[in-house]
């Protein structure tokens, strides 16, 4: 089985603007931390966010934001 399709990737949603703290944790990752998610098309634009599990993520984090806006 591909390394690919058995990692587990995890998105965080915080609402509200109040920072909790930094990200931490114990995973094999150039980056952790918070990011508005109005940075995150630019991202994936320059070509920061590539990988299929964290588009996917975001993705979804997306229309979550989006739904319960109205």
């Amino acid at each position: 089985m591909s390394a690919l399709v058995s990692a587990e990737h995890i998105v965080f949603l915080g609402r509200g603007a109040e920072l909790v703290g930094e990200p931490v944790g114990e995973v094999e990752a150039d980056r952790l931390e918070w990011i508005p998610m109005s940075e995150i098309p630019g991202m994936i634009a320059r070509g920061d966010v590539w990988n299929s599990g964290v588009l996917v993520g975001l993705l979804y984090a997306r229309e979550r934001v989006n739904a319960s806006r109205g």
